[in-house]
């Protein structure tokens, strides 16, 4: 939108068209917001014209060939429940950033201006507001805005009659917001701001109403334009809040039985233990069913450690595992290094309740000498390790696959958006308490 001059306040009334002769070529040129519009282009020199004195000054002699726009001058659409004709079109530009688009003056004679704006592909319909809107960002009537972009548009060319002096070289800084399908746009120049909202529009819907061509209108509300930044947002913050809240669900401890140590026990062998089964004490596990973990510790360096490991418990109902431990850390030419690790664990998915004990059978390389290297640790050497049993442990496994189900989701969303919902055909879209009365 351009709006250097903001259109006068008058009552609604049905404004006649007025046709002049362009005093340069000659040519027809119909005024059809006579008595509202400031100038005009003739569409056979281009030439722009002062059609608000009564004698139609010629104010600029461009003398250059025009083209027609896709959208001719005088067509007529209905949208949003209103017959719209087409009063003014321009072409626009933002060198800077390397958009460009095309905007279409529409007049109604009882519900005055709006703009139809094209930018690659994508159809909003604009008007403008007669309030000013402190910060979209934080919030503006019921929705928060996202900054889509700023730059300095540049008008480019201009075609038959606006309500403000336009005239190509015309320049205003800009600033767009975006909460689909609204949008909102700033512009300025000089002391002067002005503010429009619009709302997006299907392709379809812009051909239909004007009759033009499929290809032509191919865009819309689901078109690249309209809906990259937005679909990229929404999978990465439904991505975020679905990750955040799987945490969430895994590490915050829900009910006493979380995580609940049933058995601990530290045990001191030598290699009299060596092919013999110790017996622990008998422990409880509650009755309600759920995962249960064994973890083995062990001290050990340059060394290793297996546990041959049954719990047995009611009804003889036997947990088999044999949880392996080895350590080995060392010093070369690239600096210290170390394989392996000092602790081990397995997890049972599923225990029912009842009393239980250990049988575990150890082996350690420490209680012999090494038949290749006899210095390499001194036989019979005393091995640590200690078992503890663990309840209702959170399970990472869970986490993936929960992750992996929610995943699908936001990709879909990404290549194949939601249309948002079109403006009603037999209302207006806009509250008419915040928007520019109708000239």
């Amino acid at each position: 939108m351009s709006d250097t001059q903001s259109p006068p306040w008058r009552a609604p009334s049905a404004a006649r068209a007025r046709v002049l002769n362009c005093p340069s070529c000659g040519g027809s040129v119909t005024v059809r917001a006579n008595g509202i519009s400031i100038t005009a282009v003739c569409s056979s020199c281009g030439s722009t014209l002062d059609v608000s004195n009564p004698d139609v000054r010629l104010i600029e002699e461009v003398r250059r060939r025009t083209h027609e726009p896709p959208i001719a001058i005088g067509m007529r659409g209905l949208l949003v429940g209103t017959l719209w004709e087409v009063a003014g079109f321009q072409s626009r530009a933002d060198a800077t950033n390397g958009w460009s688009w095309d905007e279409y003056l529409l007049f109604n004679p009882y519900r005055g201006f709006r703009f139809l704006v094209q930018d690659d592909d994508d159809w909003v319909l604009y008007c403008m507001l007669r309030q000013d809107v402190p910060d979209p960002v934080q919030g503006f009537e019921g929705r928060r805005y996202t900054q889509r972009g700023t730059g300095i548009a540049r008008t480019t060319y201009v075609l038959g009659e606006f309500y403000w002096r336009a005239r190509v070289g015309d320049e205003v800084s800009t600033a767009e917001y975006i909460d689909s399908p609204w949008l909102l746009s700033r512009e300025q120049n000089g002391d002067e701001i002005i503010w429009s909202r619009g709302i997006q529009l299907e392709g379809e819907t812009v051909g239909t109403a004007f009759g033009l061509q499929s290809d032509f209108v191919s865009g819309g509300v689901s078109g690249k334009a309209a809906s990259r930044n937005e679909r990229t947002n929404g999978v990465i913050w439904v991505g975020v809040a679905a990750v955040i809240m799987l945490l969430l669900l895994h590490m915050i401890p829900f009910g006493t039985s979380r995580s609940a140590v049933v058995f601990g026990r530290t045990f001191h062998t030598t290699a009299a233990n060596e092919g013999s089964t110790l017996t622990t004490e008998v422990f409880t596990i509650s009755a309600k069913g759920g995962n249960l973990r064994i973890t083995a510790q062990a001290p050990v360096f340059n060394n290793w450690v297996e546990l041959g490991i049954s719990m047995v418990g009611p009804d003889d109902i036997t947990f088999n595992a044999t949880p392996s431990i080895e350590y080995y850390y060392g010093q070369d030419s690239d600096g210290s290094w170390s394989e392996g690790s000092q602790s081990t664990s397995v997890t049972f998915r599923s225990v029912p309740g009842g009393d239980y004990r250990l049988l575990i059978e150890p082996y350690a390389g420490a209680y012999r000498a090494n038949p290749e290297n006899p210095n390499a640790w001194k036989p019979n050497t005393p091995v640590d390790f200690t078992v503890t049993v663990t309840r209702h442990v959170p399970s990472w496994g869970n986490f993936w696959i929960a992750l992996l189900l929610l995943i699908p989701y936001p990709i879909f969303r990404y290549f194949f958006p939601s249309t948002p919902p079109a403006p009603k055909p037999d209302a207006s879209p806009w509250p008419a308490s915040t928007w520019k009365p109708p000239p």
